[in-house]
């Protein structure tokens, strides 16, 4: 029996999006010392970091994280991406767009974030559709993390599926027949 906890994947793919590293170029000369693992920045040097110390960096005006889409980006991305929604390909995404999105949205007012979840409604329920194709394909690539995730365990499903049917069926009833049949 599968217990599928949607919201916790997605948790896991956004802690894995955190911890992805991204390059930042040092707006000034600065040592972190986490845990005993130095991290030395130099003021020009292009250097890779996990992303979540890139965001605390970028906010203290430490670093300045390289090819990060601004929020007027990720939104027009978004709409975009529904217009185009309807083509027969899945369009391809970065690998961390819902979680950019989601982080842009949740520092948006309740309006504002009703107004882009109409666009952001249509999108998912087109890429949902285009997704279960790929359970036959197997192809992850053009997807966001968490849509990779989301078919990895469809792909798990599937094959449990056709196993139980192809292997284990005919098992099941003649032992659920003779089961019946001895009391």
């Amino acid at each position: 029996m599968y217990i599928i906890d949607i919201k916790k994947n997605f948790m896991r793919a956004y802690i894995r999006y955190l911890i992805e590293e991204v390059n930042v170029i040092p707006r000034k000369d600065y040592t972190l010392d986490i845990l005993g693992s130095k991290i030395v920045l130099m003021v020009g040097e292009e250097k890779k970091i996990p992303r979540f110390i890139a965001q605390i960096l970028e906010k203290e005006g430490i670093v300045k994280v390289v090819g990060s889409p601004q929020r007027g980006e990720i939104i027009s991305n978004l709409i975009r991406l529904t217009q185009r929604s309807a083509q027969p390909q899945i369009q391809e995404v970065d690998r961390g767009f819902y979680m950019r999105l989601a982080e842009v949205l949740s520092t948006l007012t309740h309006e504002q974030i009703k107004d882009l979840k109409v666009y952001l409604e249509k999108l998912v329920s087109m890429r949902i559709i285009k997704m279960l194709h790929r359970i036959h394909t197997r192809k992850l690539d053009g997807l966001d993390l968490y849509e990779q995730t989301f078919l990895k365990t469809l792909f798990k499903l599937a094959e449990d599926f056709h196993h139980v049917l192809t292997e284990e069926s005919i098992k099941l009833v003649k032992n659920f027949a003779k089961e019946t049949t001895n009391e």
